[in-house]
């Protein structure tokens, strides 16, 4: 799956005004891109020159051009799909962002007990740019919706990891009710502690994330706890911060 996106996209167009006007037809009526059988159209937006947008980050590696695609090779777990699952990558190769549209949980009221638990796998890959380059999550910031009774909790728990490197455990994160707003956890990873994409290699990043709802004490009303993008209206979004540097 291959998606692209951005609230700024009107910005981001007219930094393309230079290059190719049919490039930037292709971007303007292509706003998401959904399924790898469109990754050859998207890929022609990697003959555009980094002169042809802003110029970029100190930390993005040079020459490389246009954003990353981001291809969501798999999505697994009652709380995504493929279909359901998207994704966008930075301009200044700082980051990438995943976004889902039917990530829910929740408990209490007509609550099955399957539905306090959802949970998803992806594997990912960033294509172009990093052929010579590595990269490592250093930042993770995640966002959630939730509609919480009294007593309740929204338990969200993630990781990541390259295969072949540790994975390590999963962080968890809570949002206490009575609430009903956004929520979002950060995670700083140290510098000695980065864990670097093996260079040479196509590897594909594994991100992992479990959604529970727990009931509170008025059990007869639905508390629900959403990580569910509106491609519209916006709505949380879950974005990964990256260190680039070139491999030996």
């Amino acid at each position: 799956m291959v998606t692209f996106l951005g609230k700024d996209l009107e910005l981001r167009i007219q930094g393309l005004m230079a290059a190719d006007q049919e490039h930037v037809n292709l971007l303007k009526e292509n706003r998401v891109y959904k399924g790898i059988a469109l990754y050859a159209a998207a890929t022609a937006l990697l003959t555009l020159t980094a002169t042809a947008v802003a110029p970029a980050a100190a930390a993005a590696p040079p020459g490389v051009g246009p954003p990353p695609l981001l291809n969501i090779k798999t999505a697994t777990g009652s709380g995504c799909t493929l279909d359901t699952t998207g994704g966008w990558g930075e301009w200044d190769y700082r980051g990438f962002t995943v976004v889902y549209e039917d990530y829910k949980a929740q408990a209490g009221g007509d609550s099955r007990p399957a539905d306090a638990r959802r949970n998803c796998q992806l594997s990912l890959e960033l294509v172009a740019g990093f052929v010579s380059y590595t990269y490592a999550v250093r930042r993770t910031t995640y966002s959630l919706d939730a509609e919480l009774q009294r007593g309740a909790q929204a338990i969200l728990k993630a990781n990541y990891h390259f295969p072949g490197t540790p994975q390590g455990e999963m962080k968890t994160h809570r949002a206490m009710g009575p609430s009903s707003d956004e929520f979002r956890f950060i995670e700083s990873v140290p510098t000695s502690e980065l864990v670097w994409r093996p260079c040479g290699q196509r590897t594909e990043l594994v991100i992992n994330t479990e959604l529970r709802v727990v009931n509170g004490t008025e059990r007869d009303k639905v508390s629900s706890a959403s990580m569910n993008y509106d491609y519209d209206a916006g709505g949380p979004r879950q974005t990964y911060e990256l260190e680039v540097k070139p491999c030996p």
